[in-house]
């Protein structure tokens, strides 16, 4: 399954609203900063989603968004 820009936005934004818990993880830059991860099954036949994102200064900052490589 392919994403634009636009589209990978739009399913954080709804995951965010009523989906599953983005879990927080420490991030390595900038140190001593949170970040929250998640990772999704969108399909049988698909590898999973990995997604992650910052808060920064009242804005939601995409820092991950690809097949999970976990």
């Amino acid at each position: 399954m392919f994403f634009t820009d636009a589209g990978a936005w739009a399913y954080i934004i709804d995951l965010l609203e009523s989906g599953p818990e983005f879990k927080a993880v420490e991030l390595e830059k900038p140190p001593d900063t949170i970040g929250y991860e998640i990772v999704l099954k969108l399909a049988p036949n698909l590898p999973e989603l990995y997604i992650k994102i910052q808060v920064f200064k009242e804005k939601i900052w995409g820092r991950s968004f690809h097949n999970s490589t976990r």
